[in-house]
């Protein structure tokens, strides 16, 4: 069941500091660049995107869907400022058009991100248990649906933070977004371990980590000839 008190606590602090909420959330997606080639920090995965699922169980989903439309800004402004050095130095673009077509990239991919935190804060309802369902299940959902739609942009997917990690184990049998869906298990799993005072937390710790340690044991296998 929700933590009313909680719940309130996180929503008022949110409340009372919307422009350093804002600026929190653009960070924390700036820095899941990190994860990503060529700085391959991916163990930071997990932890970096836990803003994201404390914002989804304990505000509402408006709220939920501002701060991750934030983080998603922040993710893909510093993942793909590269476009803006080709459509401008390269393209020879000039500079009004090379920035305008980068806000708009920003702007639509951060609003995948944001109908992503309105969908799990709203099925969420407080519970943490239920972060484990539907928390992958939501944001892999809608990176799938931006990787085709209006003819996708299927870049920055969590799974591609994984390549060099345990959970490319999994890659050559459930794809990038199979191994998507257990990075955000993964980083759910934790958040249940941090918040949880129960004996529950040792079985959120174990499906934190069961993913790691299969995909582990999976890379060694040869898979094709």
């Amino acid at each position: 069941m929700p933590n009313i008190r909680k719940l309130n606590q996180v929503q008022q602090f949110f409340d009372a500091r919307p422009r350093i909420s804002q600026l929190a959330f653009f960070a924390f997606g700036g820095l899941l660049t990190l994860t990503f080639a060529p700085f391959g920090l991916y163990i930071l995965m997990p932890v970096l995107f836990l803003p994201v699922l404390c914002s989804c169980l304990y505000c509402p989903p408006r709220t939920a869907a501002k701060h991750t439309f934030w983080y998603g800004a922040g993710l893909f402004l510093s993942g793909t400022y590269w476009l803006y050095i080709s459509i401008h130095v390269f393209g020879q673009a000039p500079l009004w058009v090379a920035t305008i077509i980068m806000i708009c990239l920003v702007l639509i991919m951060a609003s995948y991100c944001s109908a992503a935190g309105w969908i799990i804060s709203r099925l969420v309802n407080g519970d943490a248990w239920r972060l484990l369902l539907i928390a992958p299940s939501a944001w892999i959902t809608i990176e799938w649906l931006r990787g085709w739609f209006l003819s996708g942009f299927p870049w920055l997917a969590v799974g591609y933070s994984q390549i060099d990690s345990p959970l490319a184990g999994w890659i050559p049998l459930i794809g990038i977004y199979g191994t998507s869906v257990l990075a955000v298990l993964s980083s759910s799993a934790l958040l249940v371990v941090i918040i949880e005072n129960s004996r529950q937390r040792w079985q959120a710790a174990g499906i934190a980590l069961l993913p790691w340690i299969i995909g582990a044991a999976l890379q060694p296998i040869q898979w094709t000839e």
